[in-house]
């Protein structure tokens, strides 16, 4: 784990009342996370869990895993479900969390199945398999990807019941029962990648088609109503090989923006691109990022603000091999920021979810060596360089491709059998790489009986209080010291939170009856932060001038002799935080000095 450096403050502020009053806001929680799994070969989708925390699923060599993880990236459960007789996996995103329960998607081939068959898993919230079931369209066919609507999901994948493969689009309930199957597609080979439910209650379902009008393979963007029907649909070709893996609905305004893969699409090479299309299937325009590829997720990111995520790869300016960039692009197709995560390992990205109100969940799958991960990182729709975040240059620019009309050939029906897996519990652990969960340490301390005083925990944020008080050592969040003389005193707490820590330290006068109020006026300093010389301008009252170090030594001193100004000599001081105190006639002040 690791910990951002510990800062320490000094207060000197009356202590027979509270300290601190209400706590201040805590900005949005950002980690990035690396969570090895033994036997992995892929990851493939991670998701926001409805309780809290999240879910990831992946490919093993033969058959999947799934696991949740709280807020914070650390995991609580593993499961790996695997059918020793067949071969098994998944082949994109095919990961779903509902309110209900988590259903997972891939294929399965072998002896049990019709060639290749869709493979569907349904968990309950806490990591129980409740069904297992095949799909089968056809002789061959799987699932690709799928996207939680209400309690069940909507499916993207591929089928050869028309012959060659066509796109396959299916709706399951929350128990995995398949409501309703359709596919859509050319004389040729088809695919999906992604379906979407649109506002109207229809879907949007993209792909790639080899027979939609181009010379090769073009981004084939399906449109549908509420009962299925092909309202319309779209080939997209960019003179070269071009794959459709992601699209989303602008629920204001109908528009769909679609991202995928193109081998063309102005110059020779791997591109990533982002087309918008109005709702009536017009087609507004086209963006081509020239140094990343497969644009993999869209999602809305507040007015008129949209993020994407693509694969980079030794990107200039990156952390070397594959990288996940995130993007933030406006309606019009102007980019806005954009934001490079990852390691020198190589981070693959796999899939981009929304976390709450502003929250972003970049997953991919990490490479390094032998040990082969889950990597995990929290943002923000601000895209701050947080954690392994670094600016780099991407080349966006426009382009106009041919676009093609096309009325696909459907059909309909699907049959369901039984499957049976193994369920594993493999342990997994959380790796930090960098996390902001802060925390803010504050105490408040109250005078008892003698020289007993009772020290109660404010801080903000989650984590564990332990104490010093100069002669003992405490840990918890209300403890009780009595000192042994009267006198001055620092205590400080040490709040250690998820992913930093953070120490509050307070020097406070016990007498024979409680803890004096440190009333006196602050002693005003200038220049401020100080220099080897400063001029201090003291209350009234006040008859002596200290300068102590972190742990309440005197390395300086001056008596007032009734002067209200003195010179203070700092020279031969370090730079850093010292403490100031002033001695009054009937109380104490102490605060922070800083020396530049």
């Amino acid at each position: 784990m690791m910990h951002t450096p510990r800062r320490r403050t000094y207060r000197s502020v009356p202590f027979v009342i509270a300290l601190l009053g209400a706590a201040s806001v805590v900005a949005q929680n950002t980690f990035e996370v690396d969570i090895p799994f033994s036997g992995a070969t892929n990851v493939m989708g991670g998701q926001p869990h409805p309780e809290g925390g999240f879910v990831f699923a992946g490919s093993l060599a033969d058959g999947l895993f799934v696991l949740r993880t709280d807020s914070t990236g650390d995991v609580l459960w593993s499961r790996t479900l695997a059918e020793g007789a067949n071969e098994e996996g998944m082949y994109s995103n095919s990961l779903a969390v509902t309110p209900q329960g988590i259903l997972v998607g891939g294929y399965a081939m072998g002896p049990n199945t019709a060639t290749r068959d869709g493979l569907l898993y349904v968990l309950d919230l806490d990591g129980s398999l409740l069904s297992q079931q095949l799909i089968n369209v056809g002789s061959s066919n799987a699932v690709h990807a799928m996207t939680a609507v209400g309690n069940g999901a909507l499916i993207a994948g591929r089928t050869d019941a028309g012959g060659s493969y066509d796109m396959l689009l299916q709706e399951v309930d929350g128990t995995g029962a398949v409501v309703s199957s359709r596919s859509y597609g050319s004389g040729d080979w088809d695919w999906a990648y992604q379906a979407i439910r649109t506002a109207d209650g229809g879907a949007a379902l993209i792909g790639y088609g080899d027979g939609v009008g181009g010379p090769a393979p073009s981004a084939y963007l399906v449109r549908t109503d509420a009962a299925g029907a092909e309202t319309w649909a779209r080939g997209v070709d960019g003179a070269s090989a071009d794959e459709g893996y992601c699209v989303m609905e602008d629920a204001t305004t109908g528009d769909l923006y679609i991202g995928g893969n193109s081998l063309g699409m102005g110059s020779v090479g791997t591109h990533g691109f982002i087309s918008k299309f109005n709702a009536g299937g017009t087609h507004q325009w086209t963006k081509v990022i020239g140094n990343a590829f497969d644009v993999i997720g869209i999602m809305p990111a507040g007015p008129d603000r949209f993020l994407a995520l693509a694969r980079a790869q030794d990107i200039s300016g990156g952390h070397g091999n594959y990288d996940p960039l995130l993007l933030a692009f406006d309606g019009a197709g102007n980019l806005i920021d954009k934001s490079l995560h990852g390691t020198a390992a190589s981070e693959y990205p796999v899939s981009l979810a929304a976390v709450g109100t502003n929250g972003v969940l970049v997953t991919s799958y990490r490479s390094a060596g032998a040990v082969k991960s889950v990597h995990a990182v929290l943002t923000t729709f601000g895209l701050p360089t947080v954690c392994s975040g670094t600016e780099v240059q991407v080349s966006w620019s426009a382009y106009t491709p041919t676009i093609f009309n096309f009325t696909s050939t459907a059909l309909s029906g699907s049959t369901s059998s039984n499957w049976a897996a193994s369920v594993g519990t493999p342990a997994a652990q959380r790796d930090f790489m960098c996390c902001t969960y802060p925390v803010t340490a504050a105490f408040s301390a109250t005078p008892g009986e003698g020289y007993t005083v009772t020290f109660t925990n404010q801080s903000q944020g989650v984590g564990t209080a332990s104490w010093s008080t100069g002669t003992a050592t405490y840990t918890g969040d209300v403890v009780e010291h009595t000192f042994p003389a009267a006198g001055t005193y620092t205590v400080c707490l040490t709040f250690e939170g998820i992913c930093q820590q953070d120490v509050e330290c307070t020097v406070i006068t016990v007498s024979g009856t409680g803890i004096s109020e440190s009333g006196l006026p602050p002693v005003v300093v200038a220049p401020s932060p100080a220099t080897d010389m400063v001029r201090a301008t003291v209350p009234a009252g006040v008859h002596r001038l200290e300068v102590l170090d972190l742990n309440g030594r005197t390395v300086r001193s001056w008596p007032t002799n009734g002067r209200s100004v003195l010179q203070l000599d700092l020279s031969g001081l370090p730079a850093g935080l010292w403490l100031l105190r002033a001695y009054g006639s009937e109380a104490i002040g102490t605060q922070r000095l800083v020396k530049d």
